[in-house]
C-alpha cells in the first residue's frame, strides 16, 4: 500500500512503499560502529529546529554553546498522518539534541520502553558524558516524510529519507577521537503511536544500514 506523501524536499523525491515495522527492530543509527562490548556506538548530532543555544566556558578556555531543549510543535500534537509526521521532524530534533547536550531526558520522553534505537541513543549519551567526550557537527534532517494509512492508536508507520552532515567526537580538552562521514538519503522506518494525549515513538529501522 502507498503512503502519504506529507513532505518533500531538495531536488527530488521518491514513494517508498509501506512495509511492516517489528516493535522489535534492530537500533542501528546512522553511522554504526560496534565497540568491543558488541553494542551500537552512535554518530553525533547538533540541534536543528530548536531555540538558539547559549555561549559558556569549557574547561580549555574557549566557550562553547549549550544548545536548549526543542520543544514539541503545535503541528506534532495533533493526532492525524499530519501530526505523526511532524512528530518524527521533532523526534529527530530530539536525536540531535540529545548528542549535542548529552543530555537524554527529551529522548526518555519522546519514546516508549519498546524502541531499542531510542534505548541505544539514551545509553551512549550517558556514556559519553561520563567518559568525558563531547560531538561537534553531523546535523540530521529528513527530507522526505510519508505516513502509511493506520490507526493512531494501534501505531503508524513512518517513512522517511534521511540526510546527515559530517560530524566528529572529541575529549573535553579537544583531542579528535572520530570524525564521521556524511550521509544522504538514508531509509528510515519508524512506528508511532498515539499514547494517552501525545504521540510517541516505539520503534525505528534503517533497512539499508548493515
Amino acid at each position: 500500500m502507498n503512503g502519504k506523501i506529507i513532505k518533500r524536499r531538495g531536488r527530488g523525491w521518491i514513494v517508498i512503499l509501506a512495509v511492516a515495522l517489528a516493535a522489535t527492530s534492530a537500533a542501528w543509527l546512522f553511522v554504526v560502529t560496534t565497540r568491543d562490548s558488541g553494542r551500537v556506538d552512535v554518530s553525533p548530532v547538533v540541534p536543528i529546529g530548536s531555540s538558539a543555544p547559549t555561549p559558556t566556558g569549557s574547561p580549555t578556555g574557549v566557550a562553547t554553546e549549550v544548545p536548549v531543549a526543542p520543544q514539541v510543535p503545535d503541528a506534532a500534537t495533533v493526532k492525524s498522518d499530519d501530526g505523526a509526521a511532524a512528530y518524527l521532524d521533532y523526534f529527530l530534533t530530539v536525536y540531535n539534541f540529545s548528542f549535542a547536550s548529552l543530555d537524554a531526558k527529551a529522548m526518555e520522553q519522546s519514546a516508549t520502553e519498546s524502541c531499542k534505537f531510542c534505548a541505544a541513543v539514551i545509553s551512549d549519551v550517558r556514556s559519553a558524558r561520563a567518559e568525558g567526550f563531547r560531538f561537534e557537527g553531523s546535523e540530521l534532517v529528513a527530507t522526505n516524510v510519508i505516513v502509511a494509512p493506520g490507526d493512531p492508536d494501534v501505531g503508524l508507520l513512518v517513512n522517511a529519507l534521511v540526510n546527515q552532515a559530517p560530524g566528529r567526537k572529541v575529549s573535553n580538552d579537544g583531542t579528535l577521537v572520530k570524525e564521521f562521514p556524511a550521509s544522504e538519503g538514508v531509509r528510515m522506518d519508524a512506528g508511532l503511536r498515539w499514547v494517552g494525549d501525545g504521540w510517541k515513538v516505539f520503534a525505528v529501522n534503517l533497512p539499508n544500514k548493515k
